[in-house]
């Protein structure tokens, strides 16, 4: 009974078990919350590693995950689209429909020239069947010419440095993410239920859906168009005053910096290089317009050798029912970019085909009109803005990327929530009101 004793009470003081086993809780410890961690996919950035989704928000670290996508899958694609969020409006099933290519739209939010040259270099050093490169400009490029310090979600990949070992430095990071991470990563997954749509942009493609402001769309578009006008005097006073003449030099001519070594680097390995000014509703031109932009653009189309323009002052960007919001043109306005650049376009006054040479009648006249519009808000205190009737109306769920199963889930989604609405009215009515 004694031994008994004697061996119990060295098992209970064996301090090498007593370590053993609180490692092993360590471990299983550390096991499962990599494990909750990979689940959870912190920034939704496993997705791109077979996390079995097949759709993110773009607001997560979209970079890291359409980079790694796109290293893995370059040889099923043959251009690429860059740009900011803007840009996730260019469908990429109607420019494959238009060109034969096919095409990935890597657009990311904040875009900025410092991510676009980076990639470039990603492009020609690591995805040799991509022979096509597709830069659709939103004008906010030149608040900041590199954004990769102002937050993870916009900082530069690993993929783009072209080492593994960076790579896997980077997975292994995502695997212990702090817990304020995993809490905002699980708070935005559950966004991506809605209607039983899917929400942000599909894997395959790196298209913005939308679906959600779809169906509000389908509801009702006014409230949306007047929440877009809703800060109308005071956007439309900061805007006239100019006021990004001076403070955006320094940016604009890093911009165009970047934009010749595009160029070179696009030379120097049979990339076709294209330029597109994207849509811009009038209200949102107070952060970047003025005469020394109007040189910029100049300047970029002078290196690339021609551009689209869809910026300027037309039927579309003065209609605020073609946008998502005041700073994004909505999915079928940039259908109807696509289908006037290969000369199929609805819109007469929409779209510009530049060349150095035209620049100088071009630039005039675009002054010419910030000079005209100047004046009848001076004179009104708004602008001629368009509606639903105009020629120049696009609308939200024509775009071709919700034809089919999108637009018909979509629809009953709306017929419900109007249905609801009504039923509500009616609940609410006066029952003395008719007689």
């Amino acid at each position: 009974m004694e031994n008994n004793k004697k061996n119990t009470s060295k098992s209970t003081n064996n301090p090498m078990r007593w370590i053993v086993g609180y490692l092993l809780i360590i471990l299983i410890g550390v096991a499962a919350y990599i494990y909750v961690d990979y689940r959870i996919n912190p920034l939704q950035y496993y997705t791109s590693y077979g996390s079995g989704e097949d759709n993110f928000l773009s607001s997560e670290y979209a970079r890291a995950i359409k980079l790694n996508y796109l290293y893995d899958h370059h040889e099923d694609y043959d251009a690429v689209i860059f740009g900011g969020s803007k840009a996730g409006s260019v469908d990429t099933t109607l420019l494959t429909e238009y060109s034969g290519q096919r095409y990935y739209n890597l657009h990311a939010n904040c875009g900025n020239f410092a991510d676009y040259l980076r990639y470039t270099e990603f492009i020609v050093n690591s995805c040799p069947n991509i022979k096509e490169i597709m830069i659709c400009l939103s004008s906010f490029e030149t608040i900041k010419y590199d954004r990769s310090n102002d937050g993870t979600v916009l900082g530069v990949p690993a993929i783009v440095s072209g080492s593994e070992t960076k790579r896997a430095a980077e997975f292994v990071k995502f695997l212990v993410s702090d817990m304020a991470t995993l809490r905002r990563s699980l708070h935005m997954a559950k966004s991506l239920e809605n209607y039983g749509l899917k929400e942000g942009e599909l894997l395959k493609d790196g298209v913005r859906m939308r679906t959600r402001l779809l169906v509000k769309e389908l509801v009702d578009p006014v409230p949306y168009a007047d929440r877009i006008l809703a800060s109308t005097e005071s956007d439309l006073k900061s805007f006239f005053n100019l006021g990004c003449e001076t403070s955006q030099a320094k940016n604009r001519q890093s911009n165009i910096e970047a934009m010749r070594q595009i160029k070179t680097l696009c030379d120097q390995n049979g990339v076709t290089l294209k330029l597109v000014f994207g849509a811009s509703f009038v209200n949102e031109r107070s952060r970047f317009e003025c005469p020394s932009y109007y040189n910029y653009m100049t300047e970029l189309v002078n290196i690339v050798g021609e551009a689209w323009d869809f910026s300027d002052y037309n039927s579309v960007n003065m209609n605020p029912y073609n946008f998502a919001n005041k700073t994004h043109y909505s999915l079928a306005t940039g259908d109807e970019m696509i289908r006037t650049m290969y000369g199929e376009g609805t819109v007469d006054d929409f779209g510009v085909y530049l060349t150095p040479d035209k620049m100088p009648d071009y630039t005039a006249k675009r002054q010419a009109d910030f000079n005209h519009y100047k004046e009848v808000f001076e004179t009104t205190g708004t602008l001629p803005y368009g509606t639903m009737e105009d020629t120049g109306y696009l609308p939200f769920e024509s775009a071709h990327y919700y034809q089919g199963e999108i637009l018909e889930t979509a629809q009953i989604a709306a017929d419900e929530l109007k249905a609801q609405k009504e039923a509500l009215e009616l609940e609410t009515e006066d029952p003395d009101e008719e007689a």
